[in-house]
């Protein structure tokens, strides 16, 4: 619970006044004893001095004396929590000062102040306001305007103003209290602080994170120069930073920040001190939203546990811990326990608050939500009633309280079919959570301004949109569709609004993960649009522009804010600062990585903590100042299906998949046509890509009949429809799972013939050649993309491993690779019987450190003979393995996050090593690994591979790819036909070799063009 802080400076000094009774040095001494519990937050005991202090100068009539005695014990009774006890001693205040001293002095004003807090946390903003006032007459009179007092009490109407969602007076009250400190005490007064934080908190709760952000970091700053890193108001403002991105849902970064927070007060205060609560239960917040419910838990009693030691068994700051209990447990589908929970909760804000108070209209809601998920809608109906109903009695009908009960009720209505009164719910959510939106017609929509939570608002248009269709299905009213429609429009564009103000990789990777269902009922849409409106491609491609909105959107961010720095006018010395830091993430990261010593964790995690807040300072301020690098980086426009059709060669075809949890869309453009297919999968459709992978590198005989079936059925769900006989050339924009596998090696047809005989499987490759990209997006710009061509033709790079084997993997070390060198080299000598311009470095030559310092944008192509190791649940992690070099200190290993840091300006990367082209699969997104590191660092093109291959086959594949390449190109600078040249060189092996086997040639893949 935090309260007002009053100040008391103008009549602390009254209590020295000497007493002409005997006992005034004992009443002082009373005092002085109270003061110094006070000051160690031992309240108890301070409460007992201050009232044998007041009862000596009440029997002396020493009435100043008394009410001083009397107001700190009022300001005890709040931090325990007894409001009325406080409220009562406040009027007692009020009483003797107008009839004992006079109706304009300090200790009356401090008391209406002590009864405007009171009204303020119990949410009576009316009453608050009133009393304010109050002291505020006074204060101005005795004070004059210009003085510490009146600048509180402006803080203080700032509170009300936004506890009551009038933000604009809020932000009024608060500048003029920031003002007035200012002349008197100077900007670095500790108060001005606490003042920016309060408006911090009104940007957060508006949903403008970047403002709460850029003023905590700037009162973050300003605390650190003042006093040191280690102290409370610093790690207080850390917390807050941290609640930001906690409601940002960017959970990474809140926990740093809280971590941050903890550790700092943990320090100083001790582990059982109630600052550590706020902390603990907002990262078991977090912890539940990451589903780590043990975590939460654990982090929830130990709130509690210091809540009760602190403040006992009833103050109102446990109904926040039993109410995040009942949460968990209702999740465990624990339900009595739950119930149990939230009755504690509301009973103790009951007898603090009475029954209007918003705190238990969410507990309300909470118990709706359990009864929902019991399918108990009667009475979840009825809680979530109850919890509207009080909340508007309190804020009126806009106000972000409003906005999740509304929400709940509209999905309630949805689940039981009523999409009526769905509708009316959802549109009543979206009225709340919008300050200028009330129309209750549910066909009209607000303007993306002025809203309180994005989030929510993009969850409610959502749920609007959702139940339009299924009134649509009911109906067949055109008009249902057309407003969905027109909702998906808007919550694409609010989508992109989110997206600019996330900050971190992975959470903007599950952003995309989470709006995956909206863009999947977005193409639905279109569909059913399409088919009432079969005139004109209008609605299908906006199928496919909403299919490529959920389509390696934070890659091509990335890739297009890389170019954007190179020519947005930023100077070096910034582009410098931000390489360098970049540097530094990727560098902790590795430590993390590696981690041998428990010990030095704290130390890696708080350099990593302090280089991610000084990357994310940097970029927001490139933003600003360089309105070209924000514009170029955000601007990335959606190829559209025109934009397609003109890049695209005569023959070629963009197949591009999109995978919902039960049905695949398929997208087929080629020059001249798009045609989409919609296919129902059933419940085996991930075991059949897991066993063909298993089944496919098995090595056993006995499994390549199992391998020909499951070719066979997932080419049956991947090519409905045949698609037109001109076409030789594919490009293929997997998602979900179908990343997992060559479409080379599907079989188009059912095979009986000689299990042995390769050369006469119905291999797809046989009717096309592929290649694969993220996205449709990807695929237009890098046939767009004109970029000065590098002076150097190719560079191999091998380690071998042969000499000095110095890794381990569990134990083992790695594999030599002699084949590696056999590769490079008869590589290299293709290029200089050509008159290329080539080079090697092999074995210890080919050292991380050497490869940092190499000016690889200076190579058309740049080959990798090497292993590689990919760690799916942290994809940054993965990496490719080089030579150590013991005078630099390298490990030798070349991670994900320095490969980002690379600078590259190849045709073609091509990653001749085990498993290179895995990694973490995410929807949306596609593959998190090193592919995607390298097309950021700056090739166009990639090879990478999707299983371990023996290096006697890989060998061979990568000579007949380079024999292909060079016959064509020897004396052009023209590159083109990657996939012509790949596709011809596995042909070879299943015609002219024994490494005809699926498993030896189709685990290369290209991405790129």
């Amino acid at each position: 619970m935090k309260y007002l802080i009053i100040c008391l400076i103008s009549f602390l000094a009254i209590i020295n006044v000497v007493s002409a009774q005997d006992d005034a040095q004992t009443a002082k001494d009373y005092f002085a004893k109270a003061g110094e519990y006070n000051s160690k937050m031992l309240v108890d005991s301070a409460l007992k001095y201050y009232l044998l202090s007041s009862d000596i100068y009440q029997k002396n009539e020493q009435w100043s004396n008394y009410l001083i005695c009397e107001y700190y014990c009022a300001q005890i009774y709040l931090f325990q929590g007894k409001l009325e006890t406080a409220k009562k001693t406040f009027q007692t205040i009020e009483s003797i000062s107008l009839e004992k001293i006079n109706n304009s002095n300090a200790i009356l004003a401090a008391a209406y102040s002590g009864l405007g807090e009171i009204a303020f946390v119990s949410a009576n903003s009316g009453l608050a306001i009133e009393y304010f006032d109050k002291a505020f007459n006074i204060q101005q009179k005795i004070k004059g305007e210009n003085s510490i007092e009146v600048a509180n009490l402006y803080n203080s109407f700032g509170n009300v103003y936004s506890q009551m969602g009038e933000h604009e007076m809020a932000f009024e009250n608060y500048n003029k209290s920031i003002d007035i400190r200012t002349k008197i005490n100077g900007i670095n007064d500790p108060e001005i602080i606490k003042t920016l934080t309060n408006i911090a908190v009104i940007h957060n709760n508006k949903g403008e994170y970047d403002k709460a952000l850029e003023i905590r970091i700037n009162i973050l700053d300003r605390s650190i120069k003042n006093k040191g890193e280690n102290n409370i108001e610093v790690a207080t403002i850390y917390g807050g930073i941290g609640i930001i991105y906690k409601n940002k849902q960017e959970y990474n970064f809140a926990k740093e920040y809280l971590l941050k927070s903890l550790t700092i007060k943990e320090n100083i205060l001790g582990s059982t001190h109630f600052k550590l609560a706020e902390d603990l239960i907002n990262m078991g917040i977090i912890c539940k939203e990451l589903d780590e419910i043990d975590n939460a838990n654990d982090y929830y009693f130990r709130a509690l546990n210091i809540q009760k030691a602190n403040f006992g068994e009833t103050h109102p700051d446990l109904a926040l811990t039993y109410n995040n209990l009942g949460l968990i447990a209702n999740q465990q589908e624990n339900y009595a326990k739950a119930t149990e929970y939230f009755k504690n909760a509301i009973t103790i804000l009951k007898n603090h608050y009475g029954e209007f108070y918003p705190g238990i209209a969410n507990i309300y809601s909470n118990i709706g939500i359990m009864h929902n998920q019991k399918e108990e809608w009667e009475q979840a109906l009825i809680n979530l009633e109850k919890s509207i109903s009080i909340n508007e009695s309190i804020f009126g009908d806009k106000h972000p309280n409003l906005v999740e009960p509304y929400m709940n009720i509209a999905n309630i209505y949805f689940s039981t079919k009523d999409d009526e009164n769905a509708l009316k719910y959802f549109q009543n959510s979206i009225i709340s959570n919008v300050k200028n939106f009330a129309p209750k017609n549910y066909f009209e929509n607000p303007k993306l301004e002025n809203y309180y939570d994005a989030n929510k608002l993009l969850e409610a248009l959502q749920g609007k949109a959702k139940t339009l269709n299924s009134k649509y299905v009911a109906d067949k009213q055109i008009i249902y569709l057309e407003t969905a429609f027109q909702i998906f429009l808007l919550t694409d564009s609010l989508i992109d609004k989110i997206r600019k103000t996330t900050t971190t990789k992975a959470d903007k990777i599950g952003l995309t993960a989470k709006v995956n269902k909206i863009y999947a009922m977005a193409i639905e849409t279109c569909l059913k649009l399409d088919d009432a409106n079969s005139n004109d491609n209008f609605y299908k491609n906006y199928a496919f522009y909403f299919s490529e909105k959920n389509k390696a959107g934070n890659l091509l961010e990335a890739i297009a804010g890389a170019q954007a720095k190179k020519f947005a006018g930023i100077p070096e010395t910034l582009l410098d600062q931000e390489k360098y830091l970049s540097q530094q993430i990727a560098y902790y990261e590795k430590q993390l990585a590696q981690l041998e010593n428990v010990e030095n964790e704290p130390v890696f995690r708080n350099q990593l903590f302090i280089s991610n807040t000084k990357y994310a300072e940097l970029i927001k301020s490139l933003e600003i100042n360089y309105p070209k690098y924000y514009e170029m980086k955000y601007s990335n426009k959606t190829a559209s299906v025109t934009d397609i059709q003109e890049v695209l060669e005569p023959k070629q075809a963009l197949r591009s998949y999109f995978l919902t949890d039960n049905n695949i869309y398929i997208f087929t453009i080629t020059k001249k046509n798009i045609n989409i297919e919609y296919v129902v999968i059933n419940e085996d459709f991930n075991t059949l890509f897991e066993q063909f992978t298993t089944n496919i590198t098995s090595g056993k005989t006995s499994n390549i009949k199992m391998y020909q079936q499951l070719a066979n059925k997932i080419y049956s769900y991947l090519f409905v429809e045949e698609i037109d006989k001109s076409i030789e050339k594919l490009i293929i924009i997997p998602d979900g799972i179908i990343n997992t596998i060559p479409f080379e090696a599907l079989l188009t047809e059912a095979y009986t013939g000689e299990l042995k005989n390769y050369k006469n499987y119905p291999f797809l490759l046989k009717k096309y050649s592929i290649a694969y990209s993220y996205s449709a997006n990807l695929f237009y710009l890098t046939c767009k993309q004109k970029t000065e061509r590098p002076a150097k033709d190719w560079i191999g790079i091998a380690p071998v491993f042969s000499e000095d084997n110095q890794f381990l993997i569990q134990g083992t070390p790695l594999t030599a690779l002699p084949g590696s060198e056999t590769e490079i080299t008869e590589i290299n000598n293709k290029f200089i019987e050509k008159s290329k311009v080539s080079e090697i470095l092999l074995k210890k030559s080919a050292s991380e450190s050497k490869i940092k310092l190499l000016k690889l944008e200076e190579y058309k192509f740049i080959h990798m003979a090497t292993h590689g190791f990919v760690n799916a649940e942290q994809p940054e992690l993965s990496g490719i393995f080089l030579s150590r070099d013991t005078k630099t200190g390298d490990d030798g290993i070349l991670y994900n996050g320095e490969i980002y840091n690379l600078k590259i300006n190849s045709d073609l990367v091509i990653l001749s090593a085990c498993e290179t082209g895995l990694g973490k699969i995410s929807k949306g997104e596609g593959v998190i690994g090193l592919s995607r590191a390298f097309l950021y660092a700056g090739t166009k093109n990639i090879i990478v591979s999707l299983w371990q291959v023996s290096d006697a086959s890989t060998n061979l594949l990568m000579q007949n790819f380079y024999a292909n390449y060079l016959k064509t190109n020897a004396n052009t600078d023209e590159i083109s036909n990657f996939d012509e040249y790949l596709h011809n060189a596995k042909l070879n092996l299943i015609s002219e070799t024994e490494y005809g086997h699926p498993y030896f040639w189709s685990a290369f893949i290209l991405i790129g063009k």
